[in-house]
Protein backbone atom coordinates (compact mmCIF):
# COMPACT_ATOMS: atom_id res chain seq x y z
CA UNK A 1 0.00 0.00 0.00
CA UNK A 2 1.69 3.01 -1.05
CA UNK A 3 2.44 5.80 1.31
CA UNK A 4 2.01 9.33 -0.20
CA UNK A 5 3.85 11.08 2.68
CA UNK A 6 7.11 8.92 2.09
CA UNK A 7 8.44 10.42 -0.99
CA UNK A 8 11.89 10.62 -2.67
CA UNK A 9 13.79 13.46 -4.50
CA UNK A 10 16.50 11.71 -5.50
CA UNK A 11 18.97 8.99 -5.27
CA UNK A 12 21.94 10.64 -3.31
CA UNK A 13 25.09 9.44 -3.13
CA UNK A 14 27.02 6.03 -2.82
CA UNK A 15 29.80 5.22 -0.19
CA UNK A 16 31.85 2.26 -1.48
CA UNK A 17 34.40 0.27 0.33
CA UNK A 18 37.73 0.08 -1.95
CA UNK A 19 41.01 -1.48 -1.61
CA UNK A 20 42.81 1.18 -3.21
CA UNK A 21 41.38 4.67 -2.98
CA UNK A 22 43.50 6.62 -5.44
CA UNK A 23 43.13 3.71 -8.63
CA UNK A 24 39.34 3.85 -7.80
CA UNK A 25 39.69 7.66 -7.45
CA UNK A 26 41.42 7.61 -11.22
CA UNK A 27 39.25 5.24 -12.52
CA UNK A 28 35.76 7.65 -11.35
CA UNK A 29 37.42 10.52 -12.63
CA UNK A 30 39.12 9.73 -15.76
CA UNK A 31 36.73 6.70 -17.01
CA UNK A 32 33.00 7.26 -15.43
CA UNK A 33 33.80 11.48 -15.56
CA UNK A 34 33.15 12.63 -12.09
CA UNK A 35 35.03 15.41 -10.02
CA UNK A 36 37.08 15.40 -7.24
CA UNK A 37 35.47 17.06 -4.71
CA UNK A 38 37.33 16.74 -1.10
CA UNK A 39 39.15 14.41 0.96
CA UNK A 40 37.87 14.22 4.37
CA UNK A 41 40.22 14.15 7.45
CA UNK A 42 39.94 10.58 7.67
CA UNK A 43 40.92 9.65 3.90
CA UNK A 44 37.80 9.77 2.75
CA UNK A 45 37.31 10.41 -1.06
CA UNK A 46 34.56 12.34 -1.98
CA UNK A 47 33.44 12.82 -5.87
CA UNK A 48 30.64 14.62 -7.90
CA UNK A 49 28.72 14.65 -11.29
CA UNK A 50 25.98 17.13 -9.82
CA UNK A 51 25.90 20.44 -8.21
CA UNK A 52 25.47 18.98 -4.65
CA UNK A 53 28.49 18.45 -1.89
CA UNK A 54 29.49 14.89 -3.48
CA UNK A 55 27.85 11.72 -5.26
CA UNK A 56 29.93 9.01 -4.36
CA UNK A 57 32.33 8.64 -1.54
CA UNK A 58 35.17 6.15 -1.56
CA UNK A 59 36.36 4.77 1.53
CA UNK A 60 39.61 2.49 1.79
CA UNK A 61 38.64 -1.32 3.23
CA UNK A 62 40.21 -4.39 2.83
CA UNK A 63 36.97 -5.73 2.34
CA UNK A 64 36.09 -4.03 -1.05
CA UNK A 65 31.68 -3.45 -1.69
CA UNK A 66 29.40 -1.43 -0.94
CA UNK A 67 28.95 0.73 1.86
CA UNK A 68 26.03 2.18 1.74
CA UNK A 69 23.41 4.33 -0.33
CA UNK A 70 21.88 7.74 0.87
CA UNK A 71 18.72 8.88 -0.20
CA UNK A 72 17.29 12.63 -0.20
CA UNK A 73 14.14 13.03 0.49
CA UNK A 74 12.12 15.91 -0.90
CA UNK A 75 11.09 16.65 2.67
CA UNK A 76 11.58 16.37 6.57
CA UNK A 77 7.92 15.18 6.36
CA UNK A 78 8.60 12.20 4.21
CA UNK A 79 11.84 11.71 5.81
CA UNK A 80 9.65 11.32 9.33
CA UNK A 81 6.98 9.42 7.45
CA UNK A 82 9.71 6.80 6.04
CA UNK A 83 11.18 6.42 9.86
CA UNK A 84 7.65 5.28 10.68
CA UNK A 85 7.39 3.13 7.96
CA UNK A 86 10.66 1.42 9.64
CA UNK A 87 9.54 1.53 13.17
CA UNK A 88 5.75 -0.14 12.23
CA UNK A 89 7.64 -2.84 10.37
CA UNK A 90 10.23 -3.64 13.46
CA UNK A 91 13.36 -2.13 10.97
CA UNK A 92 15.66 -0.18 13.72
CA UNK A 93 17.19 3.58 12.14
CA UNK A 94 19.94 4.84 13.73
CA UNK A 95 20.48 8.57 13.95
CA UNK A 96 23.33 10.32 11.48
CA UNK A 97 25.61 11.77 14.60
CA UNK A 98 25.93 15.78 14.09
CA UNK A 99 29.55 15.60 13.21
CA UNK A 100 29.22 12.53 10.47
CA UNK A 101 26.25 15.02 9.08
CA UNK A 102 28.24 18.06 9.09
CA UNK A 103 31.27 15.67 7.32
CA UNK A 104 28.67 14.33 4.86
CA UNK A 105 27.15 18.00 3.98
CA UNK A 106 23.79 16.45 4.92
CA UNK A 107 20.75 17.62 7.61
CA UNK A 108 21.17 14.40 9.39
CA UNK A 109 18.57 11.88 9.18
CA UNK A 110 19.05 8.61 10.00
CA UNK A 111 20.01 4.99 8.59
CA UNK A 112 18.90 1.93 8.47
CA UNK A 113 19.86 -1.88 7.05
CA UNK A 114 17.63 -3.27 4.52
CA UNK A 115 17.00 -7.05 6.26
CA UNK A 116 16.94 -8.64 3.16
CA UNK A 117 20.23 -7.32 0.84
CA UNK A 118 21.91 -6.39 4.13
CA UNK A 119 22.81 -3.04 2.30
CA UNK A 120 22.50 0.21 4.50
CA UNK A 121 20.46 3.32 3.28
CA UNK A 122 20.90 6.54 4.54
CA UNK A 123 18.31 9.36 4.50
CA UNK A 124 17.97 12.67 4.78
CA UNK A 125 16.21 15.81 3.63
CA UNK A 126 18.66 18.57 2.15
CA UNK A 127 22.38 18.21 1.04
CA UNK A 128 24.45 20.95 0.56
CA UNK A 129 25.42 22.39 -2.89
CA UNK A 130 29.22 22.43 -3.64
CA UNK A 131 31.36 25.23 -3.81
CA UNK A 132 31.31 25.56 -7.51
CA UNK A 133 29.13 23.95 -10.37
CA UNK A 134 30.17 20.89 -11.65
CA UNK A 135 30.91 20.95 -15.25
CA UNK A 136 30.32 17.65 -16.98
CA UNK A 137 33.02 15.87 -18.75
CA UNK A 138 33.54 13.35 -21.45
CA UNK A 139 30.96 10.98 -20.13
CA UNK A 140 28.37 13.93 -20.08
CA UNK A 141 27.59 12.54 -16.52
CA UNK A 142 24.87 14.18 -14.29
CA UNK A 143 23.82 12.27 -12.01
CA UNK A 144 23.07 8.64 -10.33
CA UNK A 145 20.58 7.35 -11.93
CA UNK A 146 19.86 3.54 -10.36
CA UNK A 147 21.90 1.28 -8.22
CA UNK A 148 21.32 -2.60 -8.98
CA UNK A 149 21.23 -4.79 -5.72
CA UNK A 150 21.29 -8.65 -5.28
CA UNK A 151 19.58 -10.64 -3.10
CA UNK A 152 18.84 -14.30 -2.20
CA UNK A 153 14.96 -13.65 -1.98
CA UNK A 154 13.77 -11.39 -4.72
CA UNK A 155 9.93 -11.61 -3.33
CA UNK A 156 10.88 -10.27 0.03
CA UNK A 157 13.21 -7.61 -1.71
CA UNK A 158 10.60 -6.58 -3.33
CA UNK A 159 8.15 -6.63 -0.68
CA UNK A 160 10.47 -4.53 1.49
CA UNK A 161 10.80 -1.70 -1.21
CA UNK A 162 7.67 -1.63 -1.98
CA UNK A 163 5.56 -1.53 1.68
CA UNK A 164 8.48 -0.03 3.72
CA UNK A 165 10.48 2.08 1.55
CA UNK A 166 7.49 2.71 -0.72
CA UNK A 167 9.30 2.21 -3.96
CA UNK A 168 7.22 1.59 -7.23
CA UNK A 169 7.82 -1.07 -9.61
CA UNK A 170 8.49 0.40 -12.92
CA UNK A 171 9.96 -2.58 -15.25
Amino acid sequence: MANNRIRYKRLGYLALNVSDPVRSRRFYEDIVGLQFAEQSANGDIYLRCSDFHHDLILTASQRPGLRRIGWQMESADALSALRESFAATGVAAVDVTPDEASELGTDGGFRAIDPTTGAEHEFYSRMAFADSPFEATHTQIECLGHIVLATANLAASEQFYRDVMNFRESD
